[in-house]
């Protein structure tokens, strides 16, 4: 039984250290997405961001912040206004509100229907 009990230890702290290292990736990441965000460097941003919610889906700044990068690096690029309206209005369905969907949702509403809607 000891045997078995200090292998479950031993598995159980290499489980935490994993996760310890994971979790530091994961906020350099996060520090750098800001910062070439500040810097708008948007696809950049954006990338990491999307490495961030592979790992975390619920990361709802992430995700945002994934979309809104896109968005603000070419507001004209309409390939990019279904995926950005799924996740922004995914995140508002979820409880995750910022001015900044707002905004975006209601140009593209009226960028894709001629402003008829």
């Amino acid at each position: 039984i000891e045997i078995t009990f200090t292998a479950l230890l031993d598995e159980q702290k290499k489980q935490h250290i994993s996760t310890v290292v994971a979790d530091t990736v994961l906020a350099k990441k996060e520090e750098q997405a800001k910062r070439l965000f500040e810097e708008q460097e948007y696809i950049q941003a954006a990338n990491l961001w999307d490495e961030i919610v592979a790992v975390q889906s619920d990361n709802f700044d992430a995700r945002f912040y994934a979309q809104y990068a896109r968005y603000l690096y070419n507001p004209m690029d309409s390939s990019l206004y279904t995926k950005i309206v799924q996740e922004f209005t995914l995140l508002q369905k979820n409880g995750y509100m910022r001015q900044e969907m707002d905004d975006v949702l209601q140009t593209l509403r009226m960028e894709t229907t001629g402003g008829t809607e």
